[in-house]
């Protein structure tokens, strides 16, 4: 079924409201072998510009570095159109409905700190429109910056993250080259998850490092929960562009 060019937005006002309602989008650049890389990324609209959030190294950011010139899509889906509508018996002219904007430019890694505080203030900002349904909204006045290593709550947070990482990726069972006991650091970084796991047991009875907690009794114990954690697992996928 072929729409394209009946339902062409044409309206810049409703492209940017598109934009402005959605969060994840597709980059794509060149690699160092002239392949397209496609990259899922978060991204915010504001003032004309794409501007994405990023690690502060990887394989993108080399592309880009190389080659400014990008493309970016995001795109929502809208309705299954089954085939009936075109021919009763050809399953084959089923379609999809979607909405989709697609970008060609240049792409430019932001170094200024204050331009990317204030592009990330608002991206922050932004995420009240899927929050609506939480009762949930951040005013602008209270997303504020801090420094980490300053900040105690943080460094509680990432003393908590780091030990369980720490157990998560075995760390706990490493030893030295050349040698049959494990280091001094590694037993103590061992104690501490310890420590930090009958903690949060006795806060989250039954709790299992390895496991997402979830929400036991629905979306509504959301607040009621003293502590809460997801596993996310990447998908075993290796694309070989040479086959």
């Amino acid at each position: 079924m072929q729409l394209l060019g009946k339902l062409e937005i044409k309206s810049k006002e409703k492209i940017i409201e598109f934009l402005s309602s959605e969060q994840t989008g597709r980059v794509a650049s060149i690699d160092e072998n002239g392949f397209p890389q496609i990259i899922p990324m978060n991204f915010v609209f504001i003032n004309d510009t794409i501007y994405m959030h990023s690690h502060i190294k990887g394989e993108k950011l080399d592309n880009i570095r190389r080659n400014q010139k990008v493309g970016f899509e995001v795109d929502k889906s809208l309705e299954f159109l089954p085939s009936y509508f075109s021919d009763p018996t050809d399953a084959s002219l089923a379609d999809t409905l979607y909405i989709s904007v697609v970008i060609k430019g240049n792409g430019n890694i932001v170094s200024d700190k204050k331009e990317k505080n204030k592009i990330f203030k608002d991206y922050i900002y932004g995420l009240n429109k899927f929050l609506n349904d939480r009762n949930i909204f951040i005013r602008k006045e209270d997303i504020a910056e801090v420094e980490s290593h300053k900040h105690n709550i943080l460094q509680c947070l990432d003393v908590v993250l780091g030990a369980m990482s720490f157990k998560l990726n075995q760390k706990h069972k490493r030893k030295p080259n050349d040698s049959y006991k494990r280091g001094k650091r590694t037993i103590a970084k061992e104690n501490l998850y310890r420590h930090i796991y009958q903690l949060i047991n006795s806060l989250c009875p039954k709790f299992n490092i390895g496991v997402s907690t979830g929400l036991r009794e629905g979306r509504l114990s959301a607040w009621k929960m003293p502590y809460r954690h997801w596993e996310f697992k990447p998908k075993n996928f290796v694309f070989n562009p040479q086959k």
